[in-house]
């Protein structure tokens, strides 16, 4: 089971930062939903920046649950419009589903991406 970007074979020297990224945990639902809300899903692929290479995994389990069908379109906009920083409401307006129901999803996709790092 795949669990995050540090355990790839050969590891990036990261200078001059105190994060340490082995604790981040693919396979944990938390972890995925703070990737989620708090890393740029758009932000360019750098070999040696880490950060980059973590937005790269969640884009690519993002695509591949969308292709399988196991996330929808308005799961996709839940993720984007977290990602881009709106609030509940904002994404209310935007996917047309309640707040507690937007929180839902977001629940549902952290799983259904932590099982495709488990299974991958």
């Amino acid at each position: 089971s795949y669990k995050g970007v540090t355990e790839r074979p050969t590891q990036i020297k990261w200078t001059g930062d105190k994060v340490d990224y082995t604790v981040l945990d693919y396979t944990n639902t938390r972890h995925i939903k703070a990737i989620i809300k708090g890393l740029n899903l758009n932000m360019d692929i750098e070999p040696n920046n880490v950060l980059s290479l973590i937005v790269e995994d969640m884009r690519v389990a993002i695509k591949v649950l969308y292709a399988e069908n196991k996330i929808d379109k308005k799961d996709v906009a839940i993720v984007t419009g977290l990602n881009s920083r709106h609030t509940l409401e904002e994404l209310q307006e935007i996917v047309g589903i309640q707040p507690s129901g937007i929180s839902k999803r977001l629940t549902k996709v952290c799983k259904k991406v932590a099982e495709y790092f488990k299974n991958n």
